[in-house]
């Protein structure tokens, strides 16, 4: 639950993502989008063959495009034609050789032409460990790995679309618009586009837009009757309409055990006993030892909490309660 910096690094990734697709499509996503357009109606699809045809003229400048060049690029190239708009288009029967109508609507086809499936499947999941993000960035409570199968890598994770594909097909191969979530968040936030919520951003004052919260009266509820159900967090954020896309304060009501663990920590763990098992850890661990991670079981520090899941809310409840 962070996001990430487009610095030079996360582009050379990006460049890379662009090179990989040209090398392993024989055919190329441009031309599919050509044979589209020539399969529909000039005449009742023409607002749909101009979309496509931006398409194709800014395929390359797509592909690389940055978050804050969206909405400028939707203005002027996608305000006309319907992304939802069913098309008729003619395809070549396998058996009969002849050709017949084949109903589809727009977004779908134009996916199907950008080959984002083959994208999601094969090349994403070769640059994926290059992102060095191990949780889902949305929620912070799964983690996401590339594992090596027989087949090659495959990801355990999903690819959501901060644009979703069915309102924004141009944007369904660009590498920024690209979420690798856990199948929880993708499913739960489907095409809701309300909360526009980009993991990548150019401003290094919006990697941070989440903090969790425990409430001081539930603590005084827990120590008063020892029960973890009286413990209530909350996620605080400016983001408008993040809860109610990812239900996050749901979600993490059945981690209630974690926050109890922390509350345990912040009564026992005095200050002499922490120097004490700090000077240890400097002791035998001198070039490795993170003293906040011994001490919580989890990462801490803001820029590391996409490393394992709950970190976030393990580091802001471990500072709140003054254990770190």
């Amino acid at each position: 639950m962070r996001r990430l910096l487009i610095n030079e690094e996360l582009r050379e990734i990006a460049a890379d993502y662009k090179k990989a697709m040209s090398q392993q499509f024989r055919t190329k996503p441009v031309d599919k989008l050509k044979d589209l357009q020539n399969r529909l109606d000039k005449t009742a699809d023409a607002d749909e063959i101009t979309y496509i045809q931006h398409i194709i003229d800014e395929y390359d400048k797509i592909i690389l495009l940055e978050p804050d060049k969206f909405d400028e690029y939707q203005g002027k190239y996608f305000g006309k034609g319907d992304p939802k708009k069913t098309v008729v288009k003619k395809v070549t029967d396998r058996k009969t050789k002849k050709e017949k109508d084949h109903e589809q609507k727009l977004h779908e086809a134009i996916v199907e032409c950008l080959r984002y499936d083959d994208v999601r499947d094969k090349i994403y999941p070769e640059l994926f460990e290059r992102l060095h993000l191990r949780t889902c960035p949305y929620c912070n409570a799964q983690y996401l790995v590339s594992v090596e199968r027989k087949t090659g890598l495959k990801g355990t994770f999903q690819l959501d679309h901060g644009y979703p594909k069915s309102k924004y097909p141009w944007l369904c191969t660009t590498f920024f618009n690209l979420v690798p979530s856990c199948a929880s968040c993708n499913q739960t936030k489907g095409n809701d586009d309300t909360v526009k919520y980009i993991v990548y951003t150019n401003d290094p004052k919006q990697l941070y837009p989440f903090k969790f919260v425990l409430e001081k009266a539930s603590i005084v509820k827990y120590l008063l009757y020892q029960d973890e159900k009286e413990l209530k967090t909350y996620l605080d954020t400016k983001i408008a309409g993040y809860e109610q896309a990812f239900g996050i304060n749901s979600l993490y009501s059945s981690f209630k055990d974690v926050v109890e663990e922390i509350i345990w920590k912040s009564r026992i763990y005095n200050e002499a006993f922490k120097k004490n098992i700090k000077d240890s850890l400097s002791k035998d661990f001198p070039y490795c030892g993170d003293f906040k991670r011994f001490i919580t079981g989890n990462y801490t520090d803001k820029k590391d909490v996409l490393k394992r899941p709950l970190a976030l809310l393990v580091g802001d409840i471990a500072r709140q309660l003054k254990v770190i």
